[in-house]
């Protein structure tokens, strides 16, 4: 049988930790947001996206606009090539932003599910003494007993339909 208390994750963050991250990421943010975009569902939805295939074609226009090809582009279209080129650059360079936020969002997103599931264990464990105590008549117990088995009553003691944050 597993060890319902195992303790994966036994820590927290020192007010001088909180501090540092919420600076470094203030940094962060007066680097990213003014580079970045925040688009509507509409707006999102209007876009194309751009798939592996499709970025290897950008690229290769690029690559087709060196001295000879861009003096056979029509003006008008030659004069956007530094923008596509900023614009290769600039995706490659939020694409490495995305995989370390990506791998960041995913580490806290576990280590908040081990600790969701250690903190419920232990409530479980203690909602079950509480039950043992009130059925003896502990004092003090029966209240504390009442007041933890409403989760039960409201829901059968399953688990929600929604994980809440």
């Amino acid at each position: 049988m597993a060890n319902i208390f195992e303790n994966r994750v036994s820590t927290t963050f020192t007010q001088e930790e909180l501090d540092q991250l919420a600076a470094q990421q203030t940094e962060y943010m007066k680097f990213i947001k003014p580079k970045t975009l925040a688009l509507t569902q509409p707006e999102l939805e209007s876009l194309n996206s751009i798939a592996v295939d499709n970025f290897v074609f950008v690229k290769e226009a690029l690559e087709a606009t060196d001295a000879e090809g861009a003096g056979l582009l029509a003006a008008s279209v030659a004069t956007m090539v530094p923008e596509l080129e900023k614009d290769v650059t600039f995706f490659n360079q939020l694409n490495a932003q995305e995989a370390l936020l990506t791998d960041l969002l995913t580490r806290v997103q576990h280590t908040k599910r081990v600790v969701a599931h250690e903190s419920y264990n232990v409530a479980n464990a203690i909602y079950g003494q509480y039950q043992s105590l009130a059925a003896i008549g502990a004092p003090g117990a029966v209240s504390r007993y009442n007041k933890l088995k409403e989760r039960y009553e409201d829901n059968g003691g399953g688990r929600p339909a929604e994980p809440t944050q």
